[in-house]
């Protein structure tokens, strides 16, 4: 019996894809008068710019950006950041980095203290600043929006709230001292107020209400860049939150949204009125009155917000 050829199936080497290798860059960040500077070193390079960014978090990622802008695209990175543990960039980083196709987002390990020593110094040792440079670009595309802001002293205990033509709102009640605040607690608990609104309503133009001249002097100072503050208000520190610090870099960043408006203090002003109520309601909560607990709290909120929001808009749609 003859025995049939068989054909053989040509010999293929199977090669795996690898993926490029990654490396490491560390990023320290510096407080400037207008947001950050920040300085990024890796094996055998290094940078430092500056980015007006309102907290840490973005300053991080706008640096991430520009390093990003500068570099190939067939590199492959793996940023270390000096943040806090507590930084929210860390709950978010997995989705960050999934997002990103050549780059991701880290912790610093033991392999990674020489490139973050070097960042820390490199960052530490820049020139200050001689300019003020352009913003970081923010969309705003959600309209016009009035709010009306306000703070409330009672001794030990200060509150602070905002009230939208929206219908949104925003109030809040903290421990007041001249440790935690400085000398001026009622301009402090203002400027609360007026950072909060700006946080809490991104992507909109806003006329800021405020029956407190000196507030509005400071933010104003704020949109030109100067590192103003209340008097004797605490330096900001590492790994503590600091709310006007943040404020201030963020107002900055996003001044050409912001307008600002004074207001007769109680003028029977919709808006004004509330954010008086909510401001008195936070800082109540704060210091334990009893008839107020956690439901009785919000129900009143809402409750305050609600009526003068639609009073105000009640008012301002009948013709003069």
């Amino acid at each position: 019996m003859v025995q049939v050829p068989q054909a053989r199936p040509r010999r293929v080497d199977l090669v795996f894809a690898r993926p490029r290798p990654a490396e490491s860059i560390a990023i320290a960040l510096a407080e400037a008068a207008f947001g950050y500077r920040y300085a990024a070193v890796g094996e055998s390079w290094s940078c430092t710019a500056a980015v007006a960014a309102p907290n840490p978090e973005v300053a991080v990622l706008d640096a991430i950006a520009a390093v990003c802008a500068g570099r190939s695209e067939s590199e492959r990175f793996r940023f270390v950041v000096n943040l806090s543990c507590g930084s929210p960039l860390w709950r978010y980083a997995g989705q960050i980095s999934e997002a990103a196709s050549d780059w991701w987002i880290g912790r610093p390990d033991h392999a990674d203290r020489s490139l973050m020593a070097a960042a820390v110094a490199r960052v530490h040792n820049a020139i200050p600043e001689q300019s003020v440079p352009l913003p970081s670009p923010r969309a705003v595309d959600g309209g016009r929006v009035t709010v009306a802001s306000d703070g409330s002293v009672r001794q030990r205990h200060a509150g602070f709230g905002w009230l939208a033509s929206s219908g949104d709102y925003g109030l809040a009640g903290y421990r007041s001292s001249s440790r935690r605040v400085g000398s001026q607690p009622v301009l402090v608990a203002e400027l609360r107020a007026i950072g909060a609104a700006v946080c809490a309503l991104p992507r909109h133009h806003l006329t800021v209400l405020s029956d407190s001249q000196l507030a509005i002097a400071m933010v104003n100072r704020w949109k030109r860049g100067e590192p103003a503050m209340p008097a004797d208000y605490p330096a900001e520190e590492p790994d503590r939150e600091h709310c006007l610090h943040a404020a201030r870099r963020r107002i900055y960043v996003e001044r050409d949204r912001i307008e600002l408006r004074w207001v007769h203090g109680h003028p029977g002003d919709p808006l004004n009125e509330g954010a008086d109520g909510l401001a008195r309601l936070g800082s109540r909560y704060r210091r334990g009155d009893a008839d107020l607990d956690e439901d009785e709290y919000h129900r009143r909120a809402a409750g305050i917000a609600q009526a003068f929001a639609a009073e105000f808009r009640r008012v301002t749609s009948v013709p003069a």
